[in-house]
């Protein structure tokens, strides 16, 4: 008996055809009782439901999916006289991976409609993206360099999928470019994940520099979300190195002063150090730096980078070989955990890590950004090693990876 493998997601946006002339946001229903469709479910339809929808008039609901043999009905025009009254998105590619309660916008078009993942029931790796602006221009960045200075989802439809978020959902990162400039919004947005969702962690993941701003930090201390922490980027411990990888002058000192504010008022903050060429042989001073200047710190984490953008354009100035800063890596660890700071890595293949170290390297990567080698194969560790970006794949091919077999 062969047993067809689940399908998981590789993208975040699906390109397919059908009649909306307006946005929707949605939570996925899927084969279920057609009769306690909400107004903010989407009916997601597989095969074995395709020919009932041929027969049955007068649908009151306002969206449906269509996969698979739905696209021979619609081309005899079987399924016409249902699908007047009824918004329909029928997807080019497979999405039978979606899940009922899983959250997704469909967006009409000319030609092709979208249909965006907004949130996936199944995972701890939900991300809301606020705004495409950023106040800094850092030369490893992963982000599209050529971005409108406008919001991403206005705060209207933050809202929305709040709103329909599952209220166990353990995990959300608020995250991209820099979600603190929306200011107000920004303050708002967390008084809203408050409402909605009081018992899911939050993420923000930041450059720090507003938080330099007493006023900012006030603001977010009297939202108080009780698992809140902060994610911030310290490339160095120097401005001339850290200001020179944002490309911004006095980003080290606002950096610097944002976290010592956010320490002042006991919010959870974890220090991020993306290792690049300009700083990984000072990691150990980095750390040396993080302990005599920030008392009361929840955790450092060490990063490889995501080779795309600017991290491309720049790839002779930022990218060091995995194996040339892992001692150096491993040093500034140890140094932490001597001090009681705890330590993990991200985004680094647990071949290129001393046994000692694995324990500290989590999962870190979205299952469709992940690619392996084939010699990964006979490595003892593949299930529990999450390898790393897609986009790095050709620039470790020149490295020598060796299998993990004791």
């Amino acid at each position: 008996m062969t047993i067809k493998k689940k399908m998981e997601q590789n993208r975040l946006i699906y390109i397919g055809t059908g009649n909306a002339k307006s946005p929707f946001i949605g939570k996925i229903r899927i084969n279920t009782d057609w009769n306690t469709i909400q107004d903010n479910e989407i009916l997601f339809i597989n095969d074995n439901f395709i020919e009932r929808l041929a027969s049955v008039n007068n649908l009151e609901w306002k969206y449906i999916i269509l996969w698979h043999q739905a696209q021979n009905f619609i081309e005899k025009d079987l399924l016409s006289n249902n699908l007047m009254w009824v918004n329909y998105f029928y997807p080019t590619n497979d999405i039978s991976f979606l899940e009922e309660w899983d959250i997704v916008e469909i967006q009409p078009a000319q030609t092709n409609q979208r249909l965006m993942i907004l949130y996936r029931i199944g995972t701890d790796d939900n991300l809301m993206i606020p705004t495409n602006d950023c106040n800094s221009s850092c030369i490893m960045c992963p982000l599209p360099l050529s971005h409108n200075k406008s919001d991403w989802l206005s705060l209207k439809k933050i809202e929305r999928i709040l709103s329909l978020m599952d209220k166990t959902t353990k995990h959300l990162s608020i995250s991209w470019w820099e979600p603190t400039l929306l200011k107000q919004d920004f303050i708002k947005i967390l008084s809203l994940c408050k409402s909605y969702i009081p018992n899911t962690s939050i993420s923000i993941l930041s450059n720090g520099r507003t938080f330099s701003y007493s006023s900012l930090v006030d603001a977010i201390n009297s939202v108080w979300i009780k698992n809140i922490d902060f994610c911030i980027p310290l490339h160095a411990h120097i401005a001339e190195i850290h200001d020179g990888i944002t490309k911004v002058k006095w980003s080290f000192d606002q950096t610097i002063q944002g976290i010592k504010n956010l320490l002042s008022k006991w919010q959870n903050i974890e220090l991020r150090i993306v290792i690049q060429k300009d700083n990984y042989m000072f990691l150990e001073d980095i750390a040396d730096f993080i302990w005599d200047n920030f008392n009361g710190l929840y955790r450092v984490s060490f990063i490889g980078m995501e080779f795309l953008w600017s991290a491309i354009i720049n790839k002779d100035r930022v990218w060091v070989p995995y194996s040339d800063f892992k001692h150096n890596m491993q040093n500034a660890i140890m140094k932490l955990l001597k001090k009681k700071i705890w330590a993990y890595v991200f985004n680094v293949p647990l071949c290129f890590v001393d046994p000692p170290f694995r324990d500290f390297c989590l999962q870190s990567i979205s299952k469709y950004k992940i690619k392996y080698f084939n010699v990964c194969d006979e490595c003892i560790m593949r299930s529990s090693c999450w390898w790393v970006f897609q986009s790095s794949y050709y620039m470790l091919e020149k490295e020598n990876i060796i299998p993990i077999k004791d």
